[in-house]
């Protein structure tokens, strides 16, 4: 049996949790036991306090070491030795799930003492901690949910907790890689439909789906994690390579999709009011046969946006933004390549480089093949209150003749700002 002691001030609270469900089954089974000590019951004194003014002054109590010592000292008594000893404090090591695995496999039993008000005093620290641990670069109240957290953590992993080993170790962070997506019933809910292969009942090709799924996952939401994967095998190098050709548009043509709030979130946050198109012109102009209003994917992850104008000699790029998350990650790159294919100059607009965001922005571009045309360039303006304004016109893969230019500027006028 795995036991875990948790040194607390509401050990009621405490143990109510750890006392339902998967951890509640586990110790109805006898596979793992978790005690909660109430430190007060550990002081000399009629009032039972715990805690007192700290030495050198400051604001708040810090709790008392011999009050703590006594608990702890009871607790290790009845174990018949010295128990690996866990202080839950902002100052510890961060915790993860290798260091999950390595308290379930390195010990069969622990404390862990929760601290609270301004902390604990430092020579029960030196005396009794064998470790400290956090759960993330901020402060709490107490301890509680701290423990709580690395309680559950460790004794999820001890065999005959969970049915079987695979219900964690297709979990996020087993392997290095985060989880992927999960779907229930119904089929379509919203308008959101599962993923057919998961339909398909063939487990090989789901098994397969969801490695894709969890190196796509990492990839977008930990770059820390992925930097570290091991994806040399054949069949990763094949996932890899269907992931960088999955990338994709998808058009919008009504407000019903389902995408289509969070696509308009990321419209508003990603330019200036005064380069933004009001809702109901964005939804006026999402029915021309020119336009496009493209979310761009990556698998089933929406990423970012893509407006633009397509005509028989160009296309214009009216507004094109990556998820704030995402940026620097080569998705703009890959997005702008996949327009290039359809063979038409691609055209767009720039501020001019003047600060080290409007630079940064020209640089980007160039990287991505586009050139600077230098005919002086005023976009019309989306709002009556505001004067037209002066962008740089950069085109791809070629810079603009004059025609070409004096075309586009006509079609800009007369199509894109028409109304305006």
């Amino acid at each position: 049996m795995y036991r875990i002691d948790i040194m607390t001030l509401f050990p009621d609270v405490v143990g109510d949790m750890l006392c339902e469900s998967v951890l509640g089954r586990g110790q109805e089974r006898g596979y793992i036991r978790v005690e909660c000590h109430q430190i007060r019951d550990y002081t000399v004194n009629r009032q039972k306090q715990v805690d007192n003014y700290p030495y050198g002054g400051g604001r708040g109590a810090v709790m008392q070491a011999d009050p703590l010592y006594r608990c702890w000292e009871h607790i290790c008594q009845e174990a018949g030795e010295r128990v690996h000893t866990i202080y839950m404090s902002p100052a510890g090591k961060t915790f993860t799930q290798a260091d999950a695995r390595r308290l379930k496999d390195d010990y069969s039993r622990l404390i862990l003492v929760c601290g609270h008000y301004e902390g604990i005093d430092e020579r029960f620290i030196e005396e009794c901690v064998d470790e400290e641990i956090s759960i993330g670069d901020f402060v709490m109240t107490g301890g509680e949910i701290p423990a709580m957290a690395v309680a559950d953590a460790v004794c999820r992993l001890v065999p005959g907790v969970l049915s079987d080993p695979s219900c964690y170790e297709n979990e996020s962070h087993w392997n290095g890689m985060l989880e992927a997506p999960q779907y229930s019933r119904p089929e379509v809910w919203h308008g959101r439909a599962v993923p057919p292969v998961l339909l398909s009942g063939n487990h090989a090709k789901v098994d397969r789906w969801r490695r894709k799924m969890s190196i796509l996952r990492t990839r977008q939401r930990r770059p820390d994690l992925y930097e570290k994967l091991d994806l040399s095998s054949r069949e990763d190098q094949k996932l890899m390579k269907e992931l960088e050709e999955e990338l994709r548009f998808e058009r919008f043509t009504s407000t019903d999709t389902p995408d289509y709030p969070r696509a308009m979130e990321l419209y508003r946050i990603s330019f200036p009011c005064h380069e933004l198109r009001e809702e109901d012109s964005q939804v006026h102009i999402m029915g021309h046969p020119e336009y496009h209003f493209d979310a761009v994917y990556e698998g089933t992850a929406f990423i970012g946006l893509m407006l633009y104008w397509e005509t028989e000699c160009f296309i214009y790029v009216e507004h094109f933004c990556i998820l704030p998350s995402l940026r620097g990650k080569k998705y703009g790159q890959r997005a702008l390549e996949l327009l290039e294919r359809r063979g038409k100059t691609v055209i767009l607009e720039i501020d001019p480089p003047v600060d080290e965001v409007s630079v940064r922005r020209k640089s980007f571009y160039e990287r991505c093949g586009y050139r600077v045309n230098p005919y002086p360039h005023d976009h019309p303006p989306y709002h009556a209150d505001f004067a037209p304004h002066r962008l740089v016109v950069m085109s791809c893969p070629e810079p603009l003749e004059e025609g070409q230019y004096i075309e586009f500027a006509r079609y800009l006028r007369e199509v894109v700002m028409e109304g305006h």
